[in-house]
């Protein structure tokens, strides 16, 4: 039995572990784009230079050769044949299976603001390549704005609060955290950011991004007519599943 998982995050570690375990003679192959297994709940650690990608790995070390798992690394996962069982993969290859569990996992939302999707400079906080990318370009700008106060926002946040930048922290709702905290929580949580000097404008919603004739961006236009000054922007305003490679599958 050939069983392939798509996605080395959470899901899919724990299901070739779990397969191991209970079928030791079967062939286990797990294919991932990412070249490094780590938790997306620390990525904040990384950006603020507490851990390095080595010790985001949330795995035992010798992991794949422990439970004697094939690990595909940096490859991605195109497309599928469910009637050849068939894989194609990026790098041209096609990849046989038996069974297949699909754990490919979800990749930032962007909403439909004007030129959000198209400037330069709009990250996300999803995956490990997000926040290299932030890590990098935080050190080259003044003003960094963040779009969503949710649980990616905040850790965003926390992420960037030793660097030399202005944050401002924009949401539509009245406080951050607003599914995990009441109004008293929230205001103790804002009063101390605000003394790290943390910018906060709450039951605004953005309407363009302002760029440059380089497509950076130079600030966020709010529904109030008010403008934020920025030069990098945090997209934390949910996420999507990733399926695309799933298109003409039946």
């Amino acid at each position: 039995m050939a069983y392939v998982i798509v996605g080395a995050s959470a899901s899919g570690i724990n299901a070739a572990r779990t397969l191991r375990e209970n079928d030791k003679n079967a062939e286990i192959i797990l294919v991932s784009k990412d070249e490094y297994v780590y938790s997306r709940c620390i990525l904040h650690h990384f950006l603020d230079g507490r851990r390095e990608i080595e010790a985001l790995d949330f795995t035992p070390k010798n992991f794949f050769e422990m439970y004697n798992i094939k690990w595909i690394k940096g490859v991605e996962v195109i497309g599928i044949d469910v009637k050849e069982k068939k894989l194609k993969l990026s790098n041209n290859e096609d990849l046989s299976y038996d069974k297949v569990l699909l754990a490919a996992g979800s990749s930032s939302f962007l909403p439909p603001i004007e030129n959000l999707r198209t400037a330069n400079n709009v990250i996300g906080l999803r995956n490990l390549d997000d926040a290299i990318k932030i890590k990098e370009e935080a050190k080259k700008v003044k003003n960094v704005a963040i779009l969503g106060a949710g649980l990616v926002g905040v850790d965003a946040l926390a992420g960037l609060l030793d660097y030399d930048v202005n944050i401002t922290l924009i949401e539509m709702g009245d406080r951050i955290l607003p599914l995990q905290l009441d109004n008293y929580a929230a205001e103790v949580y804002q009063e101390r950011l605000k003394e790290e000097g943390v910018n906060f404008k709450f039951g605004v919603r953005a309407e363009k991004v302002i760029v440059d004739d380089n497509n950076n961006p130079i600030s966020i236009k709010l529904n109030t007519e008010e403008e934020v000054p920025c030069e990098l922007i945090i997209a934390c305003t949910g996420v999507r599943a990733n399926i695309g490679f799933l298109n003409d599958s039946g």
